[in-house]
């Protein structure tokens, strides 16, 4: 009886996110996006009654196109609740949620091994700034981007080639103005 009492307990505590770590891991590369969302998490903001108000939580999916954040000033800051927004970020993204960010310190475990103090952030850093840090922590990358560039730069070479060729058989009267004008539509599609 006291076995089936444990495995119950153990199984409560372990499969409901309520009990369970919210904190990422795995792998996360942030969007472009993300990053600007989270440069903007990490200033704070003043609210109107000149409270200011400072990052509590920042939220990511693990694909880092969806984030979310929390503000508050700090004597009345709660860090619980935010089961029901990972739940909801997972359910529209179908990737793992998780807490990217406590204040201005990264949580997210992409199993880097960099120090607690290579993982803060600074209010004052500007995006070039954070965007650097997110890189040198594996949560940005640059290359990525530039591959895309390349492959979109690739084929727009090879259409041009293509384009030039078919104009060049049709210079030389190989082909009709029908197939040439056929050709270049099929190209350009």
């Amino acid at each position: 009886m006291r076995l089936i009492l444990v495995i119950l307990i153990f199984s409560l505590f372990h499969f409901n996110k309520s009990f369970s770590s919210d904190k990422g891991v795995g792998e996360a590369t942030l969007s472009e996006r993300a990053i600007s969302h989270f440069v903007q998490y990490l200033e704070g903001k003043t609210d109107k009654g000149g409270v200011e108000w400072k990052p509590m939580v920042f939220l990511l999916s693990a694909d880092g196109e969806w984030s979310y954040y929390y503000y508050c000033p700090y004597h009345t800051c709660t860090s619980t609740g935010y089961s029901k927004i990972l739940n909801e970020c997972e359910r529209k993204t179908g990737v793992q949620c998780g807490i990217f960010a406590k204040r201005r310190i990264v949580v997210w475990d992409n199993n880097n091994g960099y120090p607690t103090r290579e993982r803060k952030f600074k209010s004052s850093w500007d995006r070039e700034r954070v965007k650097a840090q997110l890189i040198k922590l594996g949560f940005f990358n640059n290359e990525v981007k530039k591959t895309e560039e390349k492959k979109q730069e690739s084929f727009s070479d090879d259409i041009t080639t293509q384009l030039t060729n078919i104009i060049k058989l049709y210079d030389e009267g190989k082909i009709s103005e029908e197939e040439f004008q056929r050709l270049k539509e099929k190209l350009l599609e």
